[in-house]
C-alpha cells in the first residue's frame, strides 16, 4: 500500500496491469495491487533463498587445490649407468674420429650423416636415461 500511495510503481508491473485491464484505470490498480504483492513475494523467497545458499557456502570448508604426488627420480644402477656411459663413450669416439675428419675434408657422405646423426640421438637418449 506504501508504494502505490507513494506514487512510486514498477513500470514493468504496471503496463502488464493496464493490459491485463483493458486501459481502465481503477481496474489496473487492482491488477496492479495483485502483480504488486506477488513480486514482493517472490523478492522475499528470492532474498531468502540467497541467504540460505550464502550460509550453506559459508559453512562448507574451502576447497583446496589437488595436490600433485611427487616421484622421486630413481638413479639407474652402477651397471646401467657404466653401461650408458660406454656407449655414449664409443659414440663420440665414433662421431669425433670417424665423422668430423670427413665432415673438415668434405667427403662426408648422406650415409655418414645419417650414422652421425643417429649417435647423437643414441648420446642424447642415454644422458636422458641417466639424468632424467
Amino acid at each position: 500500500m506504501h508504494e502505490i500511495q507513494s506514487g512510486h510503481r514498477r513500470d514493468g508491473l504496471w503496463a502488464k496491469a493496464v493490459v491485463s485491464s483493458a486501459g481502465d484505470e481503477v481496474a489496473a490498480k487492482l491488477v496492479y495491487f495483485k502483480l504488486l504483492v506477488q513480486a514482493i513475494r517472490d523478492d522475499d523467497h528470492v532474498a531468502m533463498r540467497s541467504g540460505q545458499a550464502s550460509k550453506e557456502i559459508h559453512q562448507k570448508p574451502p576447497i583446496s587445490p589437488p595436490t600433485l604426488a611427487v616421484v622421486p627420480a630413481q638413479k639407474p644402477g652402477l651397471v646401467k649407468a657404466l653401461g650408458l656411459w660406454l656407449l655414449v663413450l664409443f659414440a663420440t669416439l665414433v662421431i669425433v674420429f670417424g665423422f668430423v675428419p670427413l665432415l673438415i675434408a668434405g667427403e662426408a657422405s648422406v650415409v655418414q650423416w645419417i650414422i652421425a646423426a643417429g649417435w647423437l640421438s643414441a648420446i642424447y637418449y642415454a644422458l636422458n636415461r641417466l639424468y632424467p
